[in-house]
């Protein structure tokens, strides 16, 4: 029973239990927040307003559902979908410091009735994370991003590096890059963050100041991609960091070291449609996957990689193109001696003639992964 003695805006919590009838199992508690309205000088005993505010559905031990009210009478929403699991867009990922990126989370099933996610940052002296997601690099170092969903506690974790880097030259075009390499002082360590996608054409870069080593970074939190590049470097070193693809292929002179920290892939229009063409003593190392494509050589033409006197490292699989040419679609071609070293699988792509569509020719090819031979369609 409700006591009488009211004041105006007075609350009063019931608690209710409803039949199966009325779509909830019978037991169920639903709790009905009914505040009380009594008119201004109201006497004793004068009759007042009763409005229902607020009723959730308990659906068990999960998740708390609205209830539609309106003068009096409800209706109970279908029963909860629960969440099985969650995701985030990125597992690993690198800022510079004082950018940022936006992490993205996927929570299934994506019909689930509680969306809700909470995230944190394990260590925010090096990266802090929002209420929406947003990383930003605060100092060099690690850090674990973590999402937890609010309902059945699934966690989702993307460890995020934030490297010693400090940014010498920030460039937004192929003219820009090769004036900053040039210009890098002789024996210095140099780095370059590159602000926009470069597929307008490619460029070449001859030589690198002496001794020099050169770091190119993405400056932005999305992928960039390059056209394609050939430096002939009788010394020093040149690296692109994460988050930057190739796609039209590379070609290497001379003895100088090349690290690619993402995937390259062959031209579909020049003459040879080489992933990675390296030659005369360059060094190549790719921490990511190599495709050839293409290109328009009746010769040869979508190679994966083709190595002559110069030594290339795959972190990751190689891949020949398709594109019907006489000893084309090979994954990886190694003449004329060098070394060929792939850690993950090597595929051939279709090809006519010999070698054409063969996973691997030549010699010093050293594959830990599986090899497979593409499509040879005849001589």
């Amino acid at each position: 029973m409700l006591s009488n003695q009211l004041e105006s805006g007075d609350i009063r919590v019931m608690h209710l239990r409803l039949a199966r009838a009325n779509r909830i199992p019978a037991g169920t508690v639903v709790i009905a927040v009914m505040q009380f309205e009594v008119a201004a000088g109201a006497s004793p005993g004068a009759a007042c307003a009763l409005e229902l505010t607020g009723v959730k559905y308990h659906d068990g031990d999960r998740i708390v559902l609205p209830v539609t009210a309106n003068n009096g009478q409800f209706s109970v929403p279908a029963e909860a979908i629960g969440v099985t699991g969650v995701i985030l867009n990125k597992t690993t990922d690198t800022i510079i410091p004082s950018l940022s990126d936006q992490l993205t989370v996927a929570i299934t099933p994506a019909n689930a009735t509680n969306q809700d996610v909470t995230w944190e940052s394990d260590n925010e002296a090096v990266a802090t994370v929002s209420s929406t997601g947003l990383v930003t690099a605060v100092a060099p170092g690690t850090a674990n991003i973590i999402i937890t969903t609010d309902d059945g506690g699934y966690t989702a974790t993307c460890e995020v590096t934030v490297p010693d880097t400090s940014i010498d030259g920030w460039v937004s075009s192929f003219d820009g890059l090769t004036e900053a390499i040039s210009n890098a002082p002789s024996g210095s360590t140099y780095t370059i963050a590159l602000l926009n996608n470069c597929e307008t054409d490619r460029f070449e870069i001859i030589g690198l100041p002496q001794n020099c080593s050169i770091l190119v970074v993405n400056g932005t939190t999305e992928l960039i991609t390059i056209d394609g590049f050939k430096c002939n470097a009788s010394s020093g070193s040149l690296e692109f960091g994460p988050n930057i693809n190739f796609i039209d292929g590379i070609e290497t002179e001379l003895p100088f070291d090349l690290i690619i920290n993402g995937d390259v892939t062959g031209s579909s229009s020049r003459y040879v449609g080489f992933g990675i063409d390296a030659e005369r003593g360059s060094r190549v190392t790719v921490n990511g996957n190599v495709y050839g494509n293409d290109g328009v050589n009746i010769g040869y033409g979508d190679i994966g990689i083709y190595v002559d006197y110069a030594t290339v490292t795959v972190n990751g699989d190689v891949y020949g193109g398709n594109a019907n040419n006489v000893q084309g679609g090979v994954g990886v071609c190694c003449w004329g001696g060098g070394a060929v070293t792939v850690y993950g699988n090597v595929n051939g792509g279709n090809g006519i003639g010999v070698p054409g569509g063969a996973a691997i020719s030549g010699s010093g090819i050293t594959v830990y992964g599986t090899v497979t031979d593409g499509t040879n369609i005849g001589s």
